[in-house]
């Protein structure tokens, strides 16, 4: 971020402190319970979301070299992610086109192809067939028709996307509408993976997201951790078409009041969240970034 952004933010937060305040929307909008409850409405957001959408699946640290590999199963859709040797982020279909069967699970590198442990097909990591056994039983089939399903990818300022129902290709800078250029200056591609986990939740997916958009929480729910440190219910918010970016300000932002503009640093005093739509939340703080995904299951 830049230094003049950084300025123009200190001196917002500066004044919400001052004024007791945060970032305030026009009116309040009420929010109908079933929008969190409703099964047709989480049936239809898995699939104009999860599935016509495009949806993060990885940051690009998680394929550094050719050959590096994931798998993704959180839209419903068996998603295979691969680099391929010309250094592509590249996503499939994760099931041999012969019989359906998985060709790989969670994480690893291969170095040359997939190999179904069903029949033996094995595939490039461009997803073309390059290996059938017994091939004179397939002699009036056409190859370059056996290739794995490629569905559309799309890698940018660190983050792999994929459009797990297939359709139009993906434009990043049209999907992040502006963020990109705060993003962007993270060099989130340089990271290095750290931890990974996944945690299964008993509540709406939406109702998990909406916590990343307000500190207003803080004092209830965090009162003998995160409150100690933050100063709650203070966050300016900018909006990038469907996506946002919310800052939580840490309690020592009230040193730089004595110290000259030029000098200041938001960094160590803030925690940034990008939130993008639908489903995606980077949180950027001293030393580390985290990258969230969160995802519906088939009951709401």
């Amino acid at each position: 971020m830049q230094h003049d952004q950084q300025v123009t933010l200190i001196r917002e937060l500066l004044d919400l402190i001052d004024r007791g305040t945060t970032a305030l929307a026009d009116d309040v909008y009420r929010n109908s319970a079933s929008d969190y409850t409703c099964p047709d409405q989480n049936a239809a957001e898995l699939q104009r979301l999860f599935r016509e959408g495009p949806v993060v699946v990885c940051a690009s640290a998680d394929l550094k070299q050719p050959g590096d590999f994931l798998t993704d199963d959180y839209t419903g859709v068996p998603i295979l992610v691969v680099r391929d040797r010309d250094g592509r982020a590249r996503a499939f279909v994760n099931a041999c086109r012969h019989r359906g069967t998985r060709l790989a699970d969670g994480r690893g590198n291969v170095k040359r192809a997939f190999l179904c442990k069903f029949h033996g097909w094995t595939y490039g990591l461009d997803g073309a067939v390059t290996g059938i056994p017994y091939d004179d039983g397939f002699t009036t089939v056409d190859r370059d028709c056996l290739g794995l399903t490629e569905l559309p990818a799309a890698e940018a300022y660190g983050m792999v996307w994929v459009r797990p129902g297939g359709g139009d290709e993906i434009d990043p800078d049209t999907v992040l509408a502006g963020v990109e250029a705060e993003i962007a200056p993270l060099k989130l591609d340089t990271f290095h993976p750290f931890r990974r986990e996944v945690r299964t939740k008993q509540a709406n997916w939406k109702l998990l997201m909406d916590t990343f958009m307000e500190t207003y929480h803080f004092p209830a729910l965090h009162k003998d951790t995160v409150n100690a440190v933050f100063i709650p219910n203070c966050s300016p918010f900018a909006g990038f078409g469907a996506n946002n970016r919310m800052i939580g300000v840490r309690r020592s932002i009230e040193k730089l009041r004595d110290q000259p503009e030029a000098d200041w640093d938001l960094i160590p005093h803030a925690t940034l969240v990008w939130v993008l739509f639908p489903n995606t939340v980077i949180v950027f703080q001293i030393g580390h970034l985290e990258l969230w995904r969160l995802f519906p299951g088939k009951d709401p």
